[in-house]
C-alpha cells in the first residue's frame, strides 16, 4: 500500500508540473465509475478561508475528473460537531473533513508536535514542513489502516497574543496575567511556564470572559480574533507566531479506495492547488484583519521589538511532557534538522 502512495505522489508531482490551471480533463478519467463525495469543512463558516479552499478543492476535484468526481461541500456544524464528523470519515460514512492536529493524536501521537509553541518562526517554515515527508510521514504513513489519513494540510496562519492589561514584549510581561486555553494540558503547560495563570474555556464563551475579567487575554490567529470582534475587549496585541495553527484534510480509507488510479491522481492535484489558493486567501486576510483590528485601536507590537528566543527557552516543559507522552523527542529534533535545511 505505501508502495502504491508513494508511486502516486510521484505521478502527481510530474502532473502538477506539467499541466496548468486551464488543463483539460482526462478522457480516461471522465469515463472511470462516477462517484460523489460528502466533504465537510467541520467547524468553519461558509466564508472563511478553510471553506473556500475545500469549494475550490470540490471544483478542481470536478474539473480534473471530467465530472466523474462531484461533490456536496457542508460546513460548521450542517452535520454535526467536528468530532463526530471525523468519526463519520473514519466510519467511511463521511468522505473528507476537516480538524486539527490534536484530533488524531490516537492514531498518529507525533502530529501533536505541528501544534506545539515555537516550532517555526515564520508561517514559510512550517508550510514547507508539511508539505515535506514529515507531513506526509505524520498525516498519513503513519495512519495506514487507521481507517484514514491526511491529504493535505489548510491552515488559520499562526498563533498571537492579545490581552487587555498592557503590551507583552518579555515573558515577565505575562506572570500573573489570565491567559485563556483550551482544555489541553500542553496549552496549560504552556502558560505556566510563563508564569501565567491558565483558566481552560471553551472559545465560544471567551468573549464574555474577556469582557467580564475571567480572562486577561488569549493567544489565536488574527483573523480568528478579529472575526469574533476581540478588539472590543482587548486592546494589546503582541505578534508574535507562537504557535502554527494547520489544519489536517482527512480523507476516509474506504473511500479512497473506491477511487481508480486516475481519479487519486486528480485529488491529489486538486488537493495541491487548493491548499495554495487556502494559504494565499489566509494571507490576504490576517493583512486586512490586523489592519481593521489597528483601525479599532489595539496597539500592535511587531516581533522585531522583542526577544522572541526568550519566550521559547520558558516553554522547556511543553517539549517535554510532549516527549514523555510519546515516547520521544525525535519528531521535534527531525523538524529542527529540516527548518535548518531550509536556509
Amino acid at each position: 500500500m505505501k508502495k502504491l502512495f508513494a508511486l502516486i505522489l510521484a505521478v502527481v508531482m510530474v502532473v502538477a508540473l506539467a499541466a496548468t490551471p486551464a488543463a483539460s480533463a482526462d478522457t480516461t478519467v471522465a469515463d472511470d465509475p462516477p462517484i460523489h463525495l460528502t466533504v465537510v469543512s467541520a467547524g468553519n463558516t461558509a466564508d472563511s478561508a478553510i471553506s473556500k479552499g475545500y469549494d475550490k478543492f470540490c471544483e478542481l476535484m470536478e474539473e480534473y475528473s471530467g465530472g466523474s468526481i462531484t461533490c456536496d461541500c457542508y460546513y460548521g456544524s450542517e452535520l454535526g460537531s467536528m468530532q463526530v464528523c471525523l468519526d463519520g470519515v473514519f466510519a467511511g460514512t463521511i468522505d473528507i473533513t476537516s480538524c486539527g492536529p490534536s484530533y488524531l493524536a490516537g492514531w498518529s501521537p507525533e502530529i501533536q508536535a505541528l501544534e506545539l509553541p515555537f516550532v517555526w518562526e515564520t508561517v514559510e517554515e512550517a508550510r514547507a514542513t508539511l508539505d515535506s515527508e514529515i507531513g506526509h510521514k505524520l498525516g498519513w504513513e503513519n495512519m495506514e489502516g487507521s481507517g484514514a489519513f491526511v491529504l493535505t494540510y489548510f491552515e488559520n496562519g499562526m498563533r498571537q497574543i492579545m490581552n487587555s492589561k498592557k503590551p507583552i514584549i518579555t515573558p515577565e510581561d505575562l506572570v500573573g496575567m489570565k491567559m485563556r486555553c483550551a482544555p489541553s494540558q500542553t496549552q496549560l503547560i504552556e502558560w505556566e511556564s510563563y508564569g501565567a495563570i491558565p483558566t481552560a474555556i471553551d472559545f465560544t464563551e471567551t468573549f464574555t470572559a474577556l469582557q467580564n475579567g475571567t480572562a486577561d487575554g488569549n493567544a489565536n490567529t488574527v483573523v480568528l480574533m478579529n472575526d469574533t470582534k476581540f478588539y472590543e475587549v482587548q486592546k494589546y496585541m503582541t505578534m508574535i507566531n507562537c504557535e502554527y495553527a494547520p489544519i489536517t484534510v482527512v480523507v476516509s480509507e474506504a473511500t479512497w479506495a473506491k477511487l481508480t488510479d486516475a481519479q487519486k491522481e486528480v485529488v491529489m492535484k486538486a488537493a495541491e492547488e487548493a491548499r495554495a489558493f487556502e494559504r494565499e486567501l489566509t494571507d490576504s486576510l490576517i493583512e486586512t484583519a490586523l489592519q481593521n483590528m489597528i483601525n479599532n485601536g489595539v496597539q500592535v507590537t511587531y516581533m522585531d521589538e522583542i526577544d522572541r528566543d526568550a519566550f521559547k527557552a520558558k516553554v522547556q516543559p511543553v517539549y517535554d511532557y510532549f516527549a514523555e507522552q510519546v515516547g520521544s523527542d525525535a519528531i521535534l529534533k527531525e523538524i529542527d534538522e529540516f527548518v535548518a535545511s531550509l536556509s
